[in-house]
């Protein structure tokens, strides 16, 4: 089926090189994006997939933006979340005792994270709990305040050169997801981040703040679900900052909304899916023959690590892992994704399955 929409997406190296070098218009923005890449399903409140019925609407495009998102030769012709810093986001830092807006924002989560702290740090689809993952005694006290005492942690590095070249192809791809790879490749990580186990989960930056977060710090940083265990990832400054107070020592915010939450994906260094979310939903899957005749179907899933699944013709989408529906604030998350994503894909189910 065509749904019209594309996935989130890594920061393109376009976008990257810009970001990065000074005189531009978005040196250092963190809110970067294209044609090519950003934020997409995370931000549709509506169809069609136009500006105005995206969270880009409480946005107005300046001049220069207007102009470019105008421009049939411009890599932002139509790009919905297209935006500078005069016209778009802005990041703020919240802590006990500082608060501060844009540069100086990042700035002071780079200062908490060097200090050895804890911070909560909003991206496209959710919160990350971020913390130095070379820091036996930060990695510790993670654990302790999220209550996840044995779980395996995912790590974003400042590079894959030393991984192997299948891994590295997969976390370079616009998907940008963890990928598990043998934990010799990674010598430099505390033990307490996947005790017991030989493989761990590593990630590139997948988006503009990650990659300002990473380059100014240049070692590797535990990002792990911004949620207490058990209950449903904050995708809302409000919901982190009530539900993390315990565990974030600051909070590095913005004030562009989140309407889907995605998690991200996993998968093995083979290319094995182990959970798909960011940068793969909603596209499309392929069934086998036998399906053209089937009529819609929505299949509901299961109770533990929940996705849907929406049947038509020789093609499924499948939605972003949801979790377990025994808490009743997933359970709110799984009914607003089930009212929704059939709506935006333009879904109407002839059929039901548990």
């Amino acid at each position: 089926m065509n749904t019209q929409i594309v996935p989130d997406a890594a920061t393109c190296p376009a976008c990257l090189a810009e970001m990065n070098t000074p005189g531009e218009r978005r040196y250092r923005y963190p809110f970067i994006n294209c044609t090519h890449c950003g934020p997409r399903f995370t931000i549709i409140r509506a169809m069609p997939y136009d500006r105005p019925f995206t969270v880009m609407a409480a946005f107005p495009l300046c001049p220069e933006c207007d102009s470019e998102y105008r421009d049939p030769y411009d890599r932002r012709f139509h790009a919905q979340p297209v935006a500078c810093p005069s016209c778009g986001p802005h990041l703020e830092w919240r802590s006990q005792y500082e608060r501060a807006e844009k540069e100086a924002a990042l700035q002071a989560a780079v200062a908490q994270l060097n200090a050895g702290g804890i911070i909560a740090v909003k991206g496209l689809g959710g919160f990350h709990l971020a913390c130095d993952a070379r820091n036996d005694n930060a990695v510790a006290m993670l654990r302790a305040r999220k209550h996840r005492p044995a779980k395996p942690l995912a790590v974003m590095l400042p590079t894959a050169q030393t991984l192997p070249s299948a891994a590295r192809s997969l976390l370079t791809t616009p998907a940008a997801p963890i990928v598990l790879v043998d934990k010799q490749y990674v010598p430099s990580l505390s033990e307490g981040i996947a005790p017991g186990l030989t493989e761990v989960g590593v990630m590139l930056p997948a988006n503009p703040l990650q990659h300002l977060l990473l380059q100014a710090l240049n070692y590797p940083l535990v990002m792990t679900s911004g949620n207490l265990s058990g209950k449903p990832p904050a995708i809302t400054n409000e919901q982190a900052l009530d539900d993390l107070h315990d565990i974030a020592d600051g909070f590095l915010l913005h004030n562009r909304d989140i309407v889907q939450r995605m998690d991200d994906s996993v998968v093995r260094d083979s290319g094995e899916m182990l959970r798909r979310s960011r940068g793969y939903v909603p596209d499309a899957i392929a069934l086998p023959p036998g399906f053209r005749d089937v009529p819609p179907i929505l299949c509901l899933g299961a109770d533990l690590k929940n996705t849907f699944c929406l049947v038509r013709g020789e093609q499924a989408v499948v939605s972003q892992h949801l979790g377990d529906l025994s808490d009743d604030g997933i359970q709110a998350q799984w009914r607003e994704a089930l009212a929704s994503d059939p709506v935006n894909l333009r879904f109407y189910p002839r059929a039901y399955r548990l």
